[in-house]
């Protein structure tokens, strides 16, 4: 017997789905817009709208996967969506394929992206880590453009961020990265580059390193995203305490 809920606040989501770690870290703490939950004993599926800085607001579908078919396949969820008119799906990634035909998506049209998050702070940096401020922004910006051009960090552009960074001996910007709060309340790593010619010397480590910590130190926990092609940042990132909580496809239906 599977029982329909809306839960109007974070904590009511939070409390029908076991307070799972991808919703702490992907659900808007204001603006909820009554997420729509579908729960059958101790499983849960939901579809929530989750604000974003940088790609718009976007239809999350997570949980158990026999749920989330009769959840997008319900009469509530067709009235829940008709209601908020968005149209970007992120989606359990290996849910997509359950999904696919009743979303009207093309799963090897998205975009796979993971989340992951800790609650352990690494051990500090080997390289010195400095903090950047907004006049080096200019910089900063022929940095990433250069040699991180698919990131979502945009140095300087709302109250609140903190960037790090390491610089040679010419003091040029070697590696850099970025922490700020999230809609969800929780901070989230972005931004993270190395310069090309300097990778492989730990300097990426020590950025996420040094954030990890300071994101720690103030709120007790420390997240990021990072598409799902990047094995390179992966095996960092979990050797830096950081798993897995999520991987999602994103995109739009095709029809």
């Amino acid at each position: 017997m599977s029982t329909w809920h809306r839960a109007r606040t974070k904590g009511e989501l939070l409390a029908l789905t076991h307070h799972h770690d991808a919703i702490l870290t992907e659900a808007p703490t204001e603006s909820l817009a009554e997420a729509l939950i579908l729960t059958s004993g101790s499983a849960w599926a939901t579809a929530l709208l989750r604000p974003t800085y940088n790609h718009g607001t976007t239809v999350m579908l997570t949980g158990d996967i026999g749920l989330l078919h009769d959840l997008v396949t319900g009469p509530p969820f067709a009235r829940w969506h008709a209601d908020h008119g968005v149209q970007s799906l992120s989606i359990r990634r290996d849910a997509a394929d359950t999904l696919a035909s009743a979303l009207g998506v093309d799963p090897d049209q998205m975009e796979g992206w993971d989340t992951f998050i800790t609650r352990t702070a690494p051990p500090p940096p080997r390289h010195p880590i400095v903090d950047l401020e907004p006049s080096d922004r200019d910089e900063m910006d022929r940095f990433l453009a250069e040699h991180s051009p698919r990131t979502d960090g945009r140095p300087w552009v709302r109250p609140g961020q903190r960037w790090v960074g390491a610089r040679d001996a010419e003091s040029a910007l070697v590696a850099i990265g970025c922490c700020e709060v999230e809609h969800s309340g929780v901070p989230m790593l972005a931004g993270i580059a190395t310069a090309k010619p300097h990778r492989g010397r730990g300097l990426g480590r020590d950025i996420t390193a040094e954030l990890t910590r300071g994101a720690i130190a103030e709120h007790g926990v420390s997240a990021l995203e990072m598409y799902s092609d990047n094995d390179v940042a992966r095996t960092l990132y979990r050797s830096l305490g950081y798993r897995e909580v999520a991987a999602w496809l994103s995109g739009s239906p095709s029809r």
